[in-house]
């Protein structure tokens, strides 16, 4: 009889269906066997939407989720709920939540743990409203049930939705009604057939499960694209207006839209000799700042005269003004939308329409295509200008532009171009130091840099805060312990766009003793690779890392003998190269990049091959070839 009952209770879940939940939650739970949970720290059982276009430009947008804490490091993520907006574009009506504990019982959400974090800004940013709301005593067990209502004025009737968290999904579902609206209804889930999602897709209605989660995993690509997203919303035809039928009509409308408030008043002031000088004369008087303001300025900038007048703006203001400014010397400008950064799209031609921007540049009709940046569109010469990087040199594009497409506004269409590799200005590091080593290992000398490009954001730094944040950037790049002294004796931009600094350091315990022997520090020879999930179900991003060059010069109070006098490694993606020469008069010369690759989902298989390959050379490199010994 006793055998029996511990019998039973091991078949018993340590998870359980609590009671007092809405119906709408306690559904979530149908045919779930607590039993059998994934190896998550959070399995959400429901994750729906349900938006309403109430009438043209307005969203009425009811979420759901269900969650369960199936191990205790995942009680603080599944204790908050977070709606993001500005006070134009959105208003929650409606805001619940639900806890039941394990032990405890139910909590109900209280207006005391719900946080509105307003406006807030600093030199170049400015933050829109953050909504948050936490449960308190969470901990394994606990179900969690959220449901919000909100108003949302969408600039455009179009969005994209990530499928996918950090957690597994039970259920997803994604339901869309138009109300009074006489538009239609757009619902395009991409990506699905190679992640093999389970789904199905009705005129209004979109469902999915057992969604993967992506915790755990390192070397993930960030942007959604990667993954699989769905396109929603509610469209017009194009004859009534809207935009987003085809990338053409987008073109032409944002090519209006853009040619009237540019323009809204005519420059008075005296015209610059050149473009150049137009270029060199705009960076330094304009100062960028991004500016949340409501959902119709995240595309409407302001007129050329009042951010001439004010001396900042966000991209598609400093275009505006930088159009406004070109128009006395004959030049005419467009705007062309972007997408970069490691976590945006890359939007590209072939996709459908949608307004998948993060940024705006300038395009410059000229004559001839002697710059770099200058590429041939439909038989005219386009002069491509980031009017927001402050020390780009001209004729050039910033790093971040590297392997994305432009979209080019005219009042014909869209002109679609690849950025090429020339376009972009160079971008590496060269430190140098150089000083005397005591028998403590203790380093004092100088460390010089010159810095190319957006590489480590070191120029970004010395713009916005001069040498101290400089300093402090530096210190984080090269963590160095915090005993190390270090001063900065000079900084200086040329006209160029590079940075060059030079700074006094004394650094004890230089080389760190490792068994017998002693290894220099991380920043400049990385210890090791980590290793790579197996069990993966994301795609793998292979960092990419700038050109990075280290010559060190050492005069060192004992004779040491370095592993290898020479290795060198490439592969097409990855390469490194290292010389060194022992005694006391040390010199070491360590260079080394990262081009950057995707594995898609399909080549996850070929990109675990690839990363074991190259970590298990450069870890025998690092731990062999550049440890130091007493001579």
């Amino acid at each position: 009889m006793i055998t029996l009952f511990l019998m039973t209770l091991s078949l018993q879940s340590e998870f359980s269906i609590p009671k007092g939940l809405p119906d709408w939650a306690l559904r979530a739970f149908a045919g779930v066997d607590l039993n059998e949970t994934p190896d998550a720290d959070i399995w959400r059982l429901l994750d729906e939407t349900v938006i309403t276009c109430q009438r043209k430009g307005q969203w009425e947008t009811r979420r759901r989720t269900v969650q369960i804490v199936l191990k205790q490091k995942g009680a603080e993520d599944a204790a908050t709920y977070t709606i993001s907006g500005d006070e134009k574009a959105s208003k929650i009506k409606k805001l619940k939540g639900w806890h039941a504990h394990p032990q405890k019982g139910l909590d109900k959400l209280d207006k005391d743990n719900v946080i509105t974090i307003g406006k807030s800004t600093n030199r170049t940013i400015s933050f829109d409203n953050e909504t948050l709301v936490y449960f308190e005593h969470v901990s394994k067990g606990s179900v969690i049930a959220f449901e919000s209502i909100e108003r949302i004025t969408p600039f455009f009737n179009l969005s994209m939705v990530s499928l996918l968290d950090e957690s597994p999904i039970r259920h997803l579902k994604i339901q869309m009604e138009l109300g009074t609206n006489p538009g239609q209804i757009t619902l395009a889930p991409m990506g699905l057939d190679t992640w093999a999602i389970k789904h199905e897709l009705s005129d209004k209605q979109f469902d999915a499960w057992d969604l993967p989660g992506l915790e755990f995993e390192r070397l993930t690509p960030d942007a959604y694209d990667f993954y699989p997203y769905l396109v929603l919303g509610f469209l017009d035809s194009e004859e009534k207006g809207d935009p987003l039928q085809s990338w053409d009509s987008l073109a032409k409308w944002y090519a209006s839209v853009f040619q009237n408030k540019a323009f809204e008043q005519p420059y008075a002031g005296t015209p610059a000799a050149d473009l150049k000088s137009l270029f060199q004369d705009f960076r330094q008087r304009i100062r960028y700042k991004q500016v949340y303001l409501d959902n119709e300025r995240g595309w409407v900038p302001l007129s050329g005269a009042q951010i001439e007048q004010q001396a900042y703006g966000d991209c598609k203001d400093m275009v505006s003004c930088f159009a406004f400014r070109a128009k006395p010397l004959g030049l005419t400008v467009w705007p062309a939308l972007a997408n970069v950064g490691d976590e945006s799209p890359h939007t590209h031609a072939e996709q459908r329409a949608s307004p998948a921007f993060n940024h705006l540049i300038a395009a410059v009709e000229v004559a001839d295509d002697q710059l770099p940046a200058t590429l041939q569109i439909q038989g005219k010469n386009f002069l491509l200008v980031d009017a927001t990087s402050a020390y780009t040199p001209f004729g050039y594009l910033p790093v971040y532009f590297r392997g994305r497409e432009v979209m080019i506004c005219l009042p014909e269409g869209a002109a679609w171009v690849s950025i090429p590799e020339k376009a972009l200005e160079p971008n590496s590091v060269h430190w140098q130091l150089n000083g005397s080593l005591n028998a403590d290992r203790t380093f004092e000398g100088t460390l010089e840099a010159e810095c190319i490009g957006t590489v480590h954001q070191f120029r970004y730094a010395f713009h916005q805060g001069g040498q101290q944040a400089l300093l402090e950037t530096i210190r984080a790049v090269l963590d160095t312990p915090g005993y190390c002294d270090i001063a900065m004796q000079e900084a200086k931009v040329d006209g160029d766009g590079k940075l060059h600094f030079r700074l006094t350091v004394r650094w004890p315990v230089f080389l760190r003793r490792d068994a017998e022997g002693f290894r220099l520090p991380s920043c400049v020879v990385s210890p090791g690779i980590v290793t790579m999930n197996q069990d993966r179900v994301a795609p793998i991003a292979v960092p990419r890392q700038e050109k990075e060059i280290w010559d060190l010069q050492l005069k060192s109070a004992v004779a040491l003998r370095f592993g290898a006098d020479e290795a060198q490694y490439s592969d097409g993606i990855c390469s490194y190269h290292w010389k060194a020469q022992s005694g006391t008069d040390l010199q070491i010369h360590f260079e080394s990049q990262r081009e950057g690759k995707i594995f898609e989902k399909q080549e996850i298989p070929d990109g675990l091959a690839y990363w074991q390959k190259y970590r298990s050379n450069f870890n025998a490199f690092s731990v062999d070839a550049t440890f130091a010994m007493l001579q």
